[in-house]
């Protein structure tokens, strides 16, 4: 069996908080009125506090102006403390005012390299909130409206399907990293390709990955394939192209 890696930390996995945001195509430009190209109401599902690369794409949510961040759920392994750390980040940033929950915690083999900072902010008196119940409320709310935006393992994506397939699909979309098409985890354009890779994401919870495919909401998928760049001088000219 081809041994998988954990998910790897590339400053490109930020393309996913650009790429739903940015309005595509010169015919849309034509068109779009200002209220459809205001701020982009989104929830981030993360499994923050392994690699760095999540805490780097919470940052640029809080730090753009395209995105309205609803609410942040966190994903796999030890949820309860990947919310503690979400949380510490909020506060540390006045960006306390926006909802943390909790979601389903799994058995996880990744390395909670954050833990140490995580655990300095105290776990709320009454728990978290119930990512799933959370975020099931939110699109009830805003139907037809927000982008859900998946940078872990599904656990969290399935449960909602499960509980709630009609509301799920009242998403506008869902926004992922995940998967490996033409190139794996260390593809960086150096070496020929050595093709695709068992993907962390999908890989945690291929059920759930297959309930996400089949639900029928727009799904837009970032593979590792847009991930694989580092951002030294060699590979700048790539990427700004």
């Amino acid at each position: 069996m081809k041994k998988f890696q954990p998910k790897v930390n590339y400053a490109l996995i930020l393309i996913l908080l650009c790429f739903f945001a940015i309005p595509h195509g010169r015919a849309f430009a034509q068109t779009a009125t200002p209220a459809m190209i205001g701020p982009q109401k989104i929830i981030l599902d993360t499994d923050i506090g392994d690699d760095i690369d999540d805490a780097f794409a919470l940052a640029l949510a809080l730090s753009s102006n395209r995105v309205q961040l609803l609410g942040v759920t966190t994903a796999w392994g030890d949820t309860d403390r990947r919310a503690r750390l979400v949380q510490r980040f909020l506060t540390q940033t006045n960006h306390r005012n926006i909802p943390v929950a909790a979601g389903l915690k799994t058995t996880a083999h990744s390395s909670f390299t954050q833990a140490r900072w995580a655990d300095a902010y105290p776990e709320p008196a009454q728990g978290w909130p119930n990512a799933i119940d959370f975020v099931l409320d939110a699109i009830g709310k805003n139907p037809g409206q927000i982008t859900l935006v998946s940078i872990a393992p599904f656990s969290n994506v399935g449960a909602l399907i499960d509980k709630d397939p009609a509301t799920f699909r009242m998403l506008k979309r869902v926004v992922i990293m995940g998967g490996s098409i033409r190139r794996g985890y260390g593809d960086l354009g150096y070496l020929p390709n050595r093709g695709p890779s068992p993907e962390y994401n999908i890989l945690m919870d291929i059920p759930a990955a297959r309930k996400l495919f089949a639900s029928g909401v727009p799904l837009y998928v970032m593979p590792l394939d847009s991930t694989q760049l580092k951002l030294d001088e060699v590979m700048r000219a790539k990427l700004f192209s």
